[in-house]
């Protein structure tokens, strides 16, 4: 088996659980609608997270994934400033006040355990601030080269380069998914469409009051 295997594509409608997405407001909510990693595609009323939704023309800056823990406790695990690490639900939301979008794998019992196996080997890894800049420098080169005779690279792969060695929040999530750390280069709104693509589904919306 591939160390980077994407989930496969769901081809019968009837492997794909039908749900229509609820609104959730509440942890107390969330925590009983909640499974192991449901991928969280996040936004929120900060001018960072403004900045990077206008750079990549999306609806969303962040993403991480739920996972509940031996204590019973539900904790997210994401690429923030102080690197790809577990914290409490509770101070999640608390700290970082995200609205979300929730999208899971229906073959989620199939494949947990290598998204578990893909989890505990980036546990730890920096965070990669240039990673997410090289997003906003894209769409800029995209807008620049409609002007130039002489065109602006439009991408810096840097994978060989900081493969294992740091990761951004999108980025991590793919690679969870299997993705190979050049294949993940993708900001948060491509990221949720390759996961669609792949025939995750949303249960839930995360709006709090």
């Amino acid at each position: 088996m591939c160390n980077y295997c994407p989930v496969q594509p769901v081809t019968n409608k009837n492997q794909k659980e039908e749900a229509m997405t609820m609104l959730l407001t509440t942890q107390a909510e969330l925590e009983t609608f909640a499974q192991d990693f449901d991928f969280l595609f996040c936004r929120r009323k900060t001018a960072l997270s403004f900045a990077i939704r206008l750079f990549t023309k999306g609806k969303w800056s962040h993403v991480g994934h739920i996972r509940k823990g031996a204590d019973g406790k539900f904790y997210i695990v994401d690429a923030q400033k102080d690197g790809y690490e577990p914290k409490t639900l509770t101070y999640w939301l608390e700290k970082y006040k995200y609205e979300f979008k929730a999208m899971r794998d229906p073959n989620i019992s199939y494949n947990i355990e290598k998204y578990k196996q893909n989890e505990k080997e980036m546990l730890g890894i920096d965070y990669d601030f240039f990673g997410m800049a090289r997003h906003a420098y894209k769409n800029i080169a995209e807008l620049l080269n409609n002007f130039r005779a002489r065109k602006l690279p439009t991408w810096i792969d840097l994978s060989d380069r900081f493969e294992d060695k740091r990761l951004y929040c999108s980025e991590g999530e793919l690679r969870i998914v299997g993705y190979s750390p050049s294949q993940s280069q993708k900001d948060p709104d491509t990221a949720l469409t390759m996961m669609s693509d792949a025939g995750f589904y949303s249960p839930y919306e995360y709006k709090p009051n």
